[in-house]
């Protein structure tokens, strides 16, 4: 889990260039290819394919090399969902902003 935290970690919501997030594009497949995805519940599995997906679509899409402001939206969402997933499914951690 702290693996793919950090590579997740990388994507944030501020412009980013296409060579950013084809490098954690890259360290996502590794990670899936070292077997992190054994380590994944039910809900985590579909948001990390919800994530996959996202970033590979991502490349088809921007202007130059940068992504338009609704395809960071989009990565950015499916980065959170599979968090949110992680901590609250498969760690049962919960974090309150109300404390």
């Amino acid at each position: 889990y702290i693996k793919i935290f950090g590579i997740t970690e990388k994507i944030t919501r501020f412009k980013k260039g296409k060579e950013k997030i084809a490098e954690v594009r890259r360290e996502v497949r590794e990670w899936k290819k070292s077997g992190g995805l054994l380590l994944l519940g039910k809900e985590s599995w579909k948001s990390f394919y919800k994530l996959q997906e996202v970033l590979e679509s991502a490349r088809n899409y921007g202007d130059g090399d940068k992504y338009a402001d609704s395809q960071i939206d989009k990565i950015w969402k499916a980065r959170n969902e599979f968090r949110e997933a992680i901590k609250m499914k498969d760690l049962g951690l919960y974090y309150s902003s109300e404390k």
